[in-house]
């Protein structure tokens, strides 16, 4: 699953990590070596970026579309919101930005979060 503020970014700005996630969809599902009879999905769900609206897009991610990880959101307030939450369904969270390195202390408890750095 992929959570995405739509609200407070234009359109053209939203498209292009979504363009990006959606090539390495289509990378991994065009090679069977490495998710054997598995095939990736794209699940998306634009929220407004308030809290309450991130948390209802992080259930229904889990609890109906049955993610399996989710990428985003990308700043720190989100990501703290949605960690415990996915923490406690053991749903991974993948950040591309959301916190420094000196941030990540906060996130120890947590066993299902990642970080990619740049």
């Amino acid at each position: 699953g992929v959570l995405l503020p739509s609200i407070k970014i234009d359109k053209l700005s939203l498209n292009q990590p979504l363009k990006a996630i959606e090539l390495a969809v289509a990378n991994v599902n065009s090679d069977p070596s490495l998710l054997r009879e598995i095939s990736l999905e794209i699940v998306t769900n634009e929220t407004d970026g308030t809290h309450w609206q991130l948390m209802q897009a992080t259930f229904w991610l889990i609890n109906t579309a049955k993610v399996v990880a989710i990428i985003g959101p990308s700043d720190l307030a989100a990501v703290r919101v949605i960690s415990p939450i996915l923490n406690e369904a053991a749903v991974p969270l993948v950040t591309p930005s959301a916190v420094s390195f000196r941030q990540l202390a906060i996130f120890h408890l947590h066993s299902t979060f990642f970080k990619v750095s740049p």
